[in-house]
């Protein structure tokens, strides 16, 4: 599967110093006798058969002993779709193993769990080498984890050796290799909707914010990745409560209460922002077209989202929501080509995720409306971009059947399928297509 993640695996696998072992982890780090600085476990979720044995005390020597003097092990743990005391569990089960144990965040919903015989320290000038710019890594932190510096970084360690205590004091479980009851009590826990909280009560034991604005500020910073990502809005009040001048954080959370319907902040606060600051920020302006685009005041948010572009802004949400604007005009071709040029800037990374809200309302009026050859041919052309996702399938499949190419249109109602469901009309649409009607 490797040769799919190029982009961000950098050909990982041609390295000469890279060696594959394909077995179970546990006998493969029995059986190895060499040792390593650094070890990384990411299995899949506790709650699948077999998984669990890999977050036992048991398993965790096994891995401690095939480390250096000073090695490090890191353990993934997710905080979706569990508990707090099974989180809880699986750090304590580490921390009875390695003599320090820090927590982090990883992407959203994510923490890292590092252990260690020997107390972390961090240098600045290696920290500073991983940054460099475009280089794999520094992209690659700048694009997934949303930090630029190592100050910015290290805000996302949520608790160090000296606070993990706080986190293993709500372990309620006894998860060993004679006792896996991980298994079954994370399986039973897939659906509790309590779960959603875990991530942020675990950030809440960091202590971070008792009188410590540059603290709450560093926090916001590394844990507000995903662009207009609701999930980040506390974190974001909180950053704006304590620095509400910044302009940085106005745009920010006037953004997050927009995704969450409240245009009222970023109404007044952009316009605050944009009459007195000769050089605001480009999402600003960005922010300031979406108000209008929503507000059927199209000449605006075109104005608006061109100077956003001119600033900055990210290019294909910004490109996206002129196509937007382009469709709702009936402006067809400038509508595809502001489209394929949000579909080809678009990243898909945590900093710059693919605008899907925006060309899925364009991608909508173009396959229905559009001119079908046409929007076929960027339609198929977004259909190779995004093979994951669904509504790109059926608006492609529309175009197709619209533009009398039955074939390719039937392929694309059968992709719909396979990801679990289908369009009601489907087969009236073929047997239109099939009859040469264009509709």
């Amino acid at each position: 599967m490797s040769q799919f993640f190029a982009h961000v695996n950098d050909f990982v696998l041609r390295r000469p110093l890279v060696s594959i072992v394909t077995d179970d982890a546990r006998s493969a780090l029995q059986v190895d006798t060499a040792r390593y600085d650094l070890i990384v476990s990411e299995p899949s979720n506790p709650w699948l058969a077999g998984v669990a044995t890999l977050y036992t005390p048991e398993f965790f020597r096994i891995a401690r002993a095939r480390l250096t003097d000073d090695g490090v092990f890191c353990q993934w743990v997710q905080t979706y779709q569990v508990s707090v005391p099974v989180v809880a569990t699986l750090v304590g089960n580490m921390q009875q193993v390695f003599s320090y144990v820090e927590v982090w965040a990883g992407v959203p919903g994510d923490l890292i769990v590092l252990g260690s015989a020997r107390p972390f320290a961090y240098s600045g000038p290696a920290l500073e080498r991983l940054f460099v710019p475009h280089s794999a890594t520094g992209e690659m932190i700048r694009e997934y984890l949303g930090t630029d510096t190592p100050t910015a970084y290290l805000g996302r360690r949520l608790l160090a050796a000296s606070d993990v205590r706080r986190l293993t004091a709500r372990a309620t479980l006894v998860h060993d290799d004679d006792r896996p009851v991980l298994e079954f009590v994370a399986a039973r826990q897939f659906m509790d909707l309590r779960s959603r909280d875990v991530f942020d009560s675990v950030v809440a034991l960091a202590g971070v914010g008792r009188g410590d604005s540059s603290a709450v500020i560093a926090r916001a910073r590394a844990l507000s990745v995903r662009r207009w990502d609701l999930t980040r809005l506390k974190y974001v009040e909180a950053a704006y409560r304590v620095a509400p001048r910044d302009d940085y954080w106005s745009v920010q959370l006037g953004g997050l209460l927009l995704a969450e319907n409240h245009p009222e902040f970023a109404d007044s606060a952009l316009r605050r922002l944009l009459r007195t600051n000769a050089s605001p920020p480009p999402d600003a302006w960005l922010l300031s077209g979406v108000l209008n685009l929503r507000a059927g005041r199209l000449a605006a948010a075109r104005a608006q989202f061109t100077r956003a572009l001119a600033a900055g802004a990210d290019t294909a949400e910004t490109s996206a929501n002129l196509a937007v604007v382009a469709v709702r005009e009936g402006r067809w071709s400038e509508a595809i080509a502001n489209a394929r040029r949000g579909l080809e800037a678009a990243r898909g990374t945590a900093r710059h995720p693919y605008p899907m809200y925006a060309l899925r309302e364009a991608w909508d009026s173009l396959a229905l409306r559009g001119p079908a050859d046409e929007v076929e041919r960027l339609l198929t052309a977004a259909v190779a971009r995004r093979p994951n996702i669904a509504t790109i399938h059926e608006h492609q499949a529309l175009a197709a059947l619209r533009a009398g190419n039955c074939d390719s249109g039937i392929q694309g109602l059968l992709q719909m399928m396979d990801f679990g469901y289908e369009r009601a009309d489907a087969a009236d649409l073929v047997a239109r297509c099939r009859r040469g009607e264009r509709f």
